[in-house]
């Protein structure tokens, strides 16, 4: 095999309902520039491995060490790619590839400046992906003489400077990971994550993004109101990433007070408005909070202003 443009790293454990799609819809782009798959397995007994040795160029096991970043890493450590480009086995590429083939060919000005590169994730509410989504820009191809290794035991990233990152909009993994987390089914998948965020708050416990989250994965937990009052007086201290964090930390504890009935309601809107008055987060998500909060109250005169801003 000639030497590969891009290094495609994965690492899976029992993910025999998704994984053969998503190898499956790799093969365009396997076909369009060279490339080598790189697959790590942490443990399946489901036969996933099986699927995963019909389509891998470098199939190894790695004991799962409930840490992501480890596990991504090694992965990375037998890459040979110029790029390298991270999945995971519930999600699988759109079949518009041909923004990343432009970014992989090198030729436009972009391409050559740019060190890393934001996909667009589509997190799905249900498994048919026919339904609601949420699109989100994530960090999932970087070059490879940049040097980068992922860091964090969960939610594991590299650490790019915004200057040195390109954003492809049409090149969408779709992703059904997330169905079903807050309910029974996802039960293991949550409590596995929610114990790994526990134990990076204890190492850091003044790290916002983690908070952030911690306050996402748990707001069902019975310590999430410690944590919540801990990222807002954080935020109000003004550390590294304060800005970045605050708004959504602001919406979540609008919406929490709102959904646990709890007083100070009307002061937590009030500080996401002095604190963040032109984030999405509060200009959408408060606005239409509280408008939804007034409507069911039955007090239409108060939706109307929320109702307005959200407009």
């Amino acid at each position: 095999m000639s030497q590969p443009v891009l290094t495609i790293g994965m690492i899976f454990k029992d993910d025999i309902r998704s994984l053969e799609r998503c190898l499956a819809a790799l093969e365009p782009l396997r076909r369009a520039v060279p490339c080598e798959l790189i697959m790590a397995d942490t443990g399946s007994t489901d036969g996933s491995r099986e699927v995963a040795s019909r389509q891998a160029d470098i199939l190894f096991d790695f004991p799962w060490v409930d840490d992501f970043a480890a596990a991504r890493n090694v992965v990375m450590d037998r890459a040979s790619g110029t790029w390298f480009l991270s999945l995971d086995a519930d999600e699988y590429l759109d079949g518009d590839i041909q923004e990343l083939l432009r970014l992989l060919d090198g030729k436009d000005a972009l391409s050559r400046r740019a060190t890393f590169a934001k996909l667009i994730i589509r997190n799905y509410i249900g498994y048919d992906m026919a339904g609601g989504y949420s699109d989100l820009a994530l960090q999932r191809l970087v070059r490879m003489s940049s040097g980068q290794r992922f860091e964090g035991r969960i939610h594991e990233t590299w650490h790019p400077r915004p200057e040195d990152t390109t954003v492809l909009l049409r090149c969408i993994l779709h992703h059904d990971g997330y169905v079903g987390l807050d309910g029974e089914q996802g039960r293991a998948k949550r409590e596995r994550n929610l114990r790994l965020l526990r134990g990076e708050l204890e190492r850091e416990p003044d790290n916002l993004t983690r908070l952030v989250q911690y306050i996402e994965s748990g707001r069902n937990e019975p310590d999430i109101l410690t944590h919540l009052e801990r990222a807002v007086a954080l935020v109000k201290e003004k550390p590294q990433g304060w800005e970045l964090a605050g708004p959504s930390i602001f919406r979540y504890a609008v919406s929490i007070a709102e959904e646990r009935k709890l007083p100070g309601l009307e002061d937590r809107v009030r500080e996401a408005r002095e604190w963040f008055p032109d984030a999405y987060c509060t200009r959408i998500d408060v606005n239409y909070l509280m408008f939804s909060h007034y409507w069911e109250a039955g007090d239409f005169a108060a939706c109307i202003p929320y109702g307005r801003e959200y407009l």
